[in-house]
């Protein structure tokens, strides 16, 4: 299988996976977190940690394909592909395919192995509902979707901004919220 890299790149950060089709060891984990720490239907995924484009989409995917074929090694690159708002643009500069968020979503949960039938999913500039349903040959199909309009509440951006205003680093916030007591 070789190993096939993903890329989204969004308005505002970028993240990069690695689908392997065996554990690569120490040297991938030391630059890459595994995601699971069980083999996914798919093979084993691996995510880089979450950086800002800070307005230089292609350098930010220049750098994380650089992070990823280092911690690689000689492990061979089957393929690139890259999603998300600055997907277009970066694909121009480098040898990748792109692949369209929503079946990037549907795509990336079949390969977990999530039993779902909904997902939410926030980026910088847009939120989006899918609603799925399994296929006979296990991968998903999308049933409904929405997203959000021109407004920004709801999106990473605002996320981002709040968590600023209330003295959390953003990365921080999903942790905070799974801790919070109900009253």
């Amino acid at each position: 299988m070789g190993c096939y890299i993903g890329i989204d790149i969004g308005a505002i950060s970028a993240t990069g996976a690695v689908l392997a089709d065996k554990n690569l060891g120490e040297s991938i984990a030391q630059s890459l977190r595994p995601l699971s720490q069980a083999a996914t239907v798919a093979g084993w995924i691996y995510l880089s940690e979450y950086r800002r484009t800070r307005g230089r989409p292609v350098a930010a995917a220049v750098s994380l394909i650089r992070q990823i074929a280092a911690a690689l090694g000689t492990e061979p690159i089957s393929g690139i592909c890259l999603t998300g708002s600055g997907a277009k643009l970066v694909a121009g500069k480098l040898p990748a395919g792109l692949v369209n968020e929503f079946k990037a979503i549907a795509s990336g949960a079949a390969a977990a192995g999530l039993e779902v039938q909904t997902i939410f999913e926030m980026g910088g500039e847009t939120s989006k509902f899918l609603r799925f349903t399994r296929n006979d040959d296990g991968t998903f199909g999308i049933i409904d979707y929405a997203t959000n309009g021109d407004c920004a509440a709801g999106t990473g951006a605002f996320i981002d901004q709040q968590a600023g205003r209330l003295k959390f680093a953003v990365e921080d916030v999903g942790q905070i919220c799974l801790s919070a007591k109900r009253t």
